[in-house]
């Protein structure tokens, strides 16, 4: 095969086949490429042309292309600029520890207040979850021990079954004075509330002197446990023990006990409204009927509503059913929840 029809040695030689001359003006890579090709003589026109392939071949040695030149070419290059590299390199690590060295961390108000904040939040729900849940049941466990002791001075030994006294006619209630202002003088039992609910009724309905310490609360000036008129009470829904936590859940007929250290009172639950804060008249003799003459022996229990709210009034109403002295003991529905007392 002659020089003109070898193809071009990989494809990189624009260099034309060696039956022709090569000028100056041929020869696109004479400047770029002469430390390539090994040439350190200009081009002569009265000598042949030599092809990259027959260079080669006549050599027998691996022909050099074009493209590997240049790459040997940007290898020498780059190891005649090491030196600068390596200084770029030094100012690029020494850039590096200022930077780290910059950045330390730095004192922000914002970022105080948000860690404040955050820290606050978290005591909140603490404190929310004590009063509303924890609270309740310790306090409310506490005023229950408080209603035994209180009632334990009072109770005659219980008699067996067989000596206790038949049904009996015991006349009208005993009453007593309403005692001074916080003073402990009644224990309610409210089945419907729990086997084991037992809470202080004490004088008066102070938030900080009774309520939140003693249970339920007697509205002064109003009847007192088996009096006719209207024995008048109070207590919180939620937080301090919440002695009327489930007033809502009465139903009619239910019984609560009132104890007293003269005898026992039962009264029938009757029935519930919501009133304004307003609306002291559930506390007249004769409820929501001013001037009104008093013939029931009424009990009136009022409470906040709804939960967590003082918006409104929640007010249960009962009637005295019966009544019986201490001596002769404590109504059957209770008598497990007093005998457990001693």
């Amino acid at each position: 095969m002659s020089d003109g029809d070898r193809p071009m040695s990989d494809g990189d030689s624009p260099v034309a086949g060696g039956d022709q001359p090569a000028t100056n003006g041929d020869q696109p890579f004479a400047d770029a490429d002469n430390h390539a090709i090994g040439s350190d003589q200009p081009a002569n026109s009265d000598q042949p042309t030599v092809s990259m392939d027959q260079a080669g071949i006549d050599s027998d040695q691996p022909t050099v292309s074009m493209d590997q030149a240049l790459i040997e070419g940007d290898s020498a290059d780059a190891g005649a600029g090491s030196p600068d590299l390596d200084g770029d390199k030094a100012e690029t690590r020494r850039g590096r520890r200022i930077s780290t060295a910059r950045r330390k961390p730095k004192f922000s108000i914002v970022g105080l207040f948000g860690e404040l904040f955050i820290t606050a939040g978290v005591l909140v729900f603490l404190f929310l979850g004590w009063q509303l849940w924890l609270n309740d049941i310790i306090v409310g466990s506490s005023q229950n021990k408080t209603g035994v002791t209180l009632a334990q001075n009072w109770d005659a030994p219980v008699p067996a079954q067989a000596d206790r006294p038949k049904p009996a006619d015991y006349g009208d209630p005993v009453v007593a004075t309403a005692p001074a202002n916080a003073q402990q003088f009644a224990v309610m039992y409210i089945p419907r509330f729990g086997a084991d609910y037992s809470r202080t009724v004490s004088e008066g309905v102070g938030t900080s002197t009774v309520l939140d310490k003693n249970g339920i609360g007697h509205y002064p000036g109003t009847q007192m446990p088996g009096e006719v008129g209207n024995f008048a009470v109070a207590a919180h829904r939620t937080t301090h023990g919440a002695p009327f936590n489930q007033l809502a859940t009465l139903q009619v007929g239910d019984k609560i006990y009132v104890q007293t250290q003269d005898g026992y009172y039962t009264y029938v639950y009757r029935g519930l409204e919501y009133v304004r804060p307003t609306g002291v008249g559930v506390l007249d003799p004769v409820p929501e009927t001013t001037g009104a003459s008093p013939t029931d022996r009424l009990m009136t229990m009022t409470s906040c509503n709804p939960k967590l709210s003082a918006a409104e009034r929640i007010v249960g109403y009962a009637s005295l059913d019966s009544w019986q002295p201490t001596a002769a003991g404590a109504p059957a529905a209770i008598l497990a929840t007093v005998s457990a007392k001693g």
